[in-house]
């Protein structure tokens, strides 16, 4: 099984795995929507799930200091994209990937982290967390927990 996790937002945030062969991982981001859409088309037929975080608008949202329309619009072309593709969409609340912490990325090794303080490689890990949280914790793969529990020791 492909599946492709998608954190969207200013800066949109891409992990890749096949889970035939665990170390077939990969994640990036990407600045715009529309190289998000064109990420989104370009993985699309090769995947049989997407899992994408969901975009909850709050009291808060408006307090933003940038926009927050980009990562709606993403969501809804994603959501119509798997649509039209016959590809399952999974969307996941931005707080379940808490789930996925730095030392589980670590252990598996999709984490990138940021190498200085102007790097955003939050985003792809964001990304690998909601991927994770979707084999482990919603689709409960007995071989990926077995995998994170072997790699983590």
């Amino acid at each position: 099984m492909k599946i492709l996790s998608i954190d969207p937002g200013d800066r949109t945030g891409f992990a890749w795995l096949d889970t035939d062969y665990y170390t077939s991982f990969r994640s990036w981001e990407t600045i715009s929507i529309h190289k998000a859409i064109d990420s989104v088309r370009r993985e699309l037929p090769s995947v049989s799930t997407v899992v994408v975080e969901d975009f909850i608008i709050s009291s808060e949202t408006h307090k933003k200091s940038k926009p927050q329309h980009w990562p709606l619009e993403l969501i809804g072309v994603v959501a119509y994209l798997c649509r039209s593709e016959g590809v399952l969409c999974v969307r996941q609340q931005p707080a379940q990937r808490l789930w996925m912490d730095n030392d589980k990325l670590k252990a598996l090794g999709w984490y990138k982290g940021a190498k200085k303080a102007t790097d955003t490689q939050g985003h792809a890990d964001d990304a690998a967390r909601h991927l994770g949280v979707y084999l482990g914790a919603v689709k409960q793969d007995q071989d990926f927990l077995r995998r994170l529990c072997e790699w983590s020791n």
